[in-house]
């Protein structure tokens, strides 16, 4: 099949990757999954207030959560994602750019939520059916902050599934239950943005995240002007960098188009995402030099015209000031006003998306549309969508392609702040199918290899599902890739990987093996044998010791976080009756020594275990 005809889509991800998935879901017990977005418009609500687009694609990204050894301690797993260029699942190459100033939050946030210090240590697994630096957005923060509330049931999966289907009005409205649970949600995870990413988030991606909508999301916000750190009087901060809980009062507003005007269910457009390679750091080299020239000098340029322009005439006086002079008393006015001029841009795309539903037809309708689309990125292009050369040449070749065969089409660069990313190619249906297809091939071929389509509206389709519970093992709620009564097996090599994948009842096999950690009969085995109560005095303490080591950060556990028992407080009973035994029965099955140490006081001792030259699998309930 030739590689453009092929699906790019979660369907059929799943299908050509089923041992990705089945790996994934093993691993975790909480699963939540939110769609893939992109924006129409460019970033404008977490800037200034104004209006963002979202529109859903047939992508999702997944977030595990998974157990750890220990208390009150959360962390970042382990993370695969799809990178369409290569074709395949992969860890390498994706870095989130996130801080762990997130991470204590959550921990923070946790203490506050529960009452108390000592709840389960978990880490967060990441499985992304498409990169976020390529212009696509997971929110990864929502997913985080759903998974955290739904594992320490701050919320039930049956609350998380009536948010997705609320009514626009009825969330205006801030009437109910739900819409108060799913409010808490939207504003956690406001606050969670500004640690984990940057301080100034807007919610815009979290509304496009939970909603369940076949039809583009609108959002926007209260006005927006300052920072927490010097906040201008009537505005909310725009930067919110230590007093998050200014968010649990922060006005925004969002809808489905089509509770605006009546919608068919297809986008009226075709739309393909052209991934233009990896160009040579200009973009970001670009950006930061507009930035440092002018996006850093508004107070500056604020108080030098204040200066220049104070001696002036009488009329000046009655008020009859230059526009500019006039804004110089107002505090951070300067970069403000040029934000809210951009603003408008984003108001004439929604207009002409609106008339582009109703008249989808209309080659009028369409040429509008992609004016408006040119006009955005024109007005835009200093401070959110510099393109490199790479992709101004790309786009060069996209208009020439258009105009040699007599089809208009319009162009949106998701390169906000971003690394050569996806480029927007609208065009009415079905007219600029061929002859993109013939672009990309021609662009593969003299340009650049790794330049590849990775979305097609009429291959792929529209993503329409909003936040979803996957999986919940210990509720009983199991995803596809995993059947009721299987159990989870976690394997060491002898090389120190690690792998998890999922066994059914009874085909658990322990041959070869070193050690069996058995938790779902609470037995060991070691070189495939059964152990002896002489062997092992304490063989249901050990296996759950034995687990908690393998499990925790760096194979390492101070005595109180240990799985309770009456064998862990003090030393020489631990050693005694737990790692003493088994250390002398590998010797004497195995011929070779088991790292395991005990070091410390009497009743203050930590105890690691090096896994390393060992094979060793522990099977339990899955949940």
């Amino acid at each position: 099949m030739d590689t453009f005809d092929r699906r790019e889509n979660t369907e059929a991800l799943q299908e050509r990757f089923p041992e990705v998935y089945k790996k994934f879901f093993a691993e975790n017990d909480v699963v939540v999954s939110s769609s893939v977005h992109f924006t129409h418009t460019s970033a404008q609500s977490y800037r200034i207030g104004g209006l963002d687009i979202f529109q859903k694609l047939p992508f999702r990204g997944y977030v595990g959560v998974k157990k750890d050894g220990g208390v009150g301690r959360l962390r970042m797993g382990d993370i695969e994602v799809y990178f369409s260029d290569k074709k395949y699942f992969s860890s390498e190459g994706h870095d989130l750019h996130f801080r762990d100033k997130g991470f204590e939050f959550l921990q923070e946030y946790l203490v506050k939520a529960l009452g108390r210090k000592d709840f389960s240590s978990v880490s967060f697994n990441l499985l992304l059916e498409q990169p976020e630096n390529i212009g696509f957005d997971t929110s990864i923060a929502t997913l985080i902050m759903a998974g955290v509330q739904l594992y320490y049931s701050l919320l039930l999966p049956e609350n998380l599934r009536a948010m997705t289907l609320l009514k626009s009005k009825a969330v205006l409205d801030r009437n109910g239950d739900i819409v108060q649970k799913y409010l808490r949600l939207h504003a956690d995870t406001l606050k969670l943005i500004t640690q984990f990413v940057r301080p100034t988030a807007s919610g815009g991606t979290i509304y496009a995240n939970i909603m369940d909508s076949e039809d583009p999301l609108v959002y926007f916000t209260e006005d927006r002007r300052g920072s927490d750190l010097d906040q201008v009087e009537g505005f909310f901060p725009a930067e919110v960098f230590e007093r998050v809980g200014l968010f649990d009062d922060f006005r925004w507003f969002g809808f489905r188009l089509g509770d605006v005007v009546r919608l068919s269910n297809q986008f009226p457009l075709d739309v393909v995402s052209i991934f233009p390679g990896v160009g040579k750091g200009e973009i970001l080299e670009m950006y930061e030099s507009v930035h440092r020239t002018i996006g850093e000098h508004f107070e500056e340029l604020q108080t030098f015209m204040g200066s220049v322009f104070s001696v002036g005439t009488t009329d000046w006086s009655l008020g009859r000031q230059p526009p500019f002079y006039k804004d110089i008393s107002e505090a951070k006015s300067y970069w403000y006003k040029f934000a809210t001029g951009q603003m408008f841009s984003a108001l004439f795309i929604f207009k002409r998306l609106l008339e582009l539903y109703k008249h989808k037809s209309s080659s009028s309708a369409f040429q509008n549309f992609i004016d408006a689309l040119q006009a955005q990125n024109t007005i835009n292009e200093p401070f959110e969508e510099t393109p490199s050369s790479n992709m101004l040449y790309i786009v060069r070749r996209i208009y020439q392609k258009a105009e040699e065969v007599g089809v208009p089409v319009g162009v949106r660069l998701l390169s906000t702040g971003k690394q050569d990313a996806s480029i927007l190619v609208f065009s009415q249906i079905p007219k600029f199918r061929e002859e993109i297809k013939e672009l990309v091939d021609e662009l593969i071929h003299h340009h650049d290899k790794r330049i590849h389509i990775n979305f097609a509206s009429w291959r792929d389709g529209w993503g329409k599902d909003g936040l979803r519970v996957e999986q919940f093992i210990s509720k009983g709620i199991y995803s596809k890739f995993i059947e009721q009564g299987a159990m989870r097996l976690v394997h060491w090599t002898r090389k120190g990987e690690v792998n998890a994948s999922v066994v059914k009842n009874g085909a658990l096999k322990s041959a070869g093996r070193d050690l069996l950690i058995d938790l779902v009969h609470e037995k060991i085995q070691v070189a495939g044998k059964e152990c002896t109560s002489k062997e092992l005095p304490s063989q249901k303490a050990t296996v759950k010791i034995m687990d908690a080591l393998l499990t925790a950060e760096g194979h390492r556990l101070h005595n109180r976080a240990l799985p309770e028992s009456g064998y862990t407080k003090y030393r020489n009973e631990f050693q005694g009756k737990i790692t003493g035994p088994l250390v002398a029965l590998v010797k004497k099955r195995l011929k070779k020594d088991l790292d395991l140490k005990v070091e410390g006081t009497l009743t203050d001792f930590t105890v690691s275990l090096d896994p390393k030259g060992f094979d060793i699998a522990v099977v339990k309930k899955l949940g």
